[in-house]
């Protein structure tokens, strides 16, 4: 169930048809509108409208609330922070990696997926996401995200599941190469390493600074680990699965967690 927090008064759009939302884009020209409201056209037919289903846990998950308390606004505009976060999620779930591939698709039926009439371009997109990574508060949204998931899931955090993924980097910077299972190659790499509860949620993850190993990362992840559940009150004793970890370092565990 969503906290109180998490539920926003619902927003009105003043446009009498879902498929032309002109007046609102105009005040949000004007600089009187923060965000369009989403608005849904009836359809007998809409490509991809399944992922909607992903629309009451997104916003069960806080996602949403954290977002609007960490960035605040990015407006005006008609595409605001509500709709940047929405829109980036549900291309993640469609399968949609990166915006340069919406030129694929036609903006009008992806649009109506989320309540408008048209996805934002590609430009626009990127526009938001730059402004949004400006205020350099990425940690700080992670931190306070998973801070809400430990006090959520407190009871089930103790055994933790350790989770190394490897992704490619398309950067401009010379990183260190990592075996990439899907390509079966080692290419310039990142690794994410995922911690997950004993149900499999996640709780939060790490990018590890040039490709970092599992044995250099965990140090640091266990002291993340017990910087978020020391004030939470939840267990201090934890049993963290991973394959591949040397026993010696398995011993390191409970030291980092209760020292």
């Amino acid at each position: 169930m969503p906290r109180s927090e998490d539920i926003e008064s619902a927003p009105i759009s003043l446009d009498p048809n879902p498929l032309d939302r002109s007046l609102d884009r105009l005040l949000a020209a004007l600089g009187r509108l923060d965000d369009a409201a989403p608005v849904f056209a009836p359809a007998d037919s809409l490509p991809r409208a399944g992922v909607l289903l992903a629309v009451p846990p997104l916003v069960a998950s806080g996602v949403l609330s954290v977002a609007r308390k960490i960035y605040g606004t990015i407006g005006p505009a008609f595409y605001g922070l509500r709709t940047t976060m929405v829109t980036y999620i549900l291309l993640a779930l469609l399968r949609i990696p990166r915006p340069e591939t919406l030129k694929e698709y036609a903006p009008e039926h992806l649009g109506r997926i989320i309540g408008l009439d048209r996805m934002p371009e590609v430009k626009t997109l990127r526009r938001k996401l730059t402004r949004l990574a400006s205020r350099k508060a990425s940690q700080q949204f992670g931190r306070v995200l998973a801070q809400r998931r430990v006090k959520e899931r407190g009871r089930v955090l103790g055994f933790l599941y350790l989770d190394g993924h490897v992704r490619a980097y398309h950067g401009k910077h010379t990183i260190p190469k990592g075996y990439l299972t899907r390509a079966r190659l080692a290419v310039p790499a990142t690794t994410d390493y995922w911690v997950n509860d004993q149900k499999g949620e996640p709780l939060f993850v790490v990018t590890a600074e040039a490709n970092a190993a599992m044995t250099r990362m965990l140090i640091p992840i266990l002291e993340e680990i017990r910087n978020l559940t020391a004030p939470a009150g939840v267990l201090r004793s934890f049993s963290i699965a991973e394959d591949g970890v040397p026993n010696c370092f398995r011993s390191c565990w409970t030291w980092v967690l209760t020292s």
